[in-house]
């Protein structure tokens, strides 16, 4: 259950967000029916094949390089300085949805000449052309590939479509520098896990529909307990195989065999007091 605040189009490990100005006007279900009209009767018939069902509907918004972060950070990049402020090195763990300078540009050479060329003529992220422009590109070349992309949102929920009509068009308010887009997106599957395997949307390895549950003989444990250890097996279970657990494992004991106990202390006697056990005095 995904609250999605923008709209996305994922295709494995690549993801456009459309976050400025997005557009959709219209939602369609797609049937196939014929109208016709019987000689002398007043009403028509209306024919539709059961079989089609499927949905379009036009998407569009504006292309920048804004819109290629996320709102989330990874969590394993937390800052060490403090041990206690758990706060993120946003500047260097920003996860790229889309692209990056990087692939763009390829070698650090080439990226540091960039970025030199930018600082020397006052250019920044507000009125870098030249960035834009690739950046564009590889929107381009992702919307214009005639395969299966998987469509997000909250509203719309999850749809594999293909993209129709693909029109780019120039913001000549903004002195051209942005482009928007609109396109035609046309249902063309179930959205199901199986599904997004077989598109090449997301790898899932070995699929099953069903949990399956399986057991396996455990090895020895030995070591020496106290009086304060509580719930032996459990915790020496969990001990030893905390690796299985933290994959989603459940260990549960429900057999022992071959039980070597050797006791390390005096043997003394345990008598009941008062409606509770004690270790008898020498005395009594």
């Amino acid at each position: 259950m995904c609250l999605l605040d923008d709209i996305f189009l994922t295709k494995n490990n690549c993801q456009l967000k459309i976050k400025l100005n997005p557009s959709m006007n219209e939602f369609k279900y797609n049937v196939t029916e014929s109208q016709q009209v019987a000689l002398g009767a007043k009403y028509p018939y209306v024919k539709r094949n059961g079989s089609n069902y499927f949905r379009t509907f036009p998407i569009g918004g504006l292309i920048s390089s804004f819109i290629d972060s996320t709102d989330w950070y990874d969590p394993h990049f937390y800052d060490k300085d403090d041990g206690n402020s758990g706060e993120f090195h946003n500047d260097e763990n920003e996860i790229k949805n889309f692209t990056s300078k990087a692939k763009i540009y390829g070698e650090s050479s080439i990226q540091e000449l960039y970025s030199n060329y930018n600082n020397e003529n006052g250019i920044t992220e507000y009125n870098d052309y030249i960035y834009e422009r690739e950046f564009r590109n590889k929107v381009y070349d992702f919307l214009y590939k005639h395969d299966v992309k998987l469509f997000r949102s909250t509203t719309e929920g999850n749809i594999l479509i293909k993209l129709m009509n693909i029109d780019f068009q120039p913001v000549e308010s903004l002195g051209r520098r942005l482009y928007s887009f609109t396109a035609t997106a046309v249902e063309i599957d179930e959205a199901n896990i199986l599904n997004y395997d077989k598109y090449d949307i997301q790898t899932i390895g070995q699929y099953e529909k069903y949990i399956i549950y399986t057991h396996e003989v455990l090895g020895q444990i030995s070591g020496l307990f106290g009086p304060d250890d509580e719930n032996i097996i459990n915790n020496k279970i969990d001990v030893k195989y905390k690796r299985s657990s933290n994959k989603g494992f459940i260990n549960q004991v429900q057999s022992l065999k071959w039980l070597r106990l050797e006791i390390d202390t005096p043997p003394y006697v345990i008598i009941e007091q008062n409606g509770q056990l004690i270790q008898a005095t020498t005395s009594s």
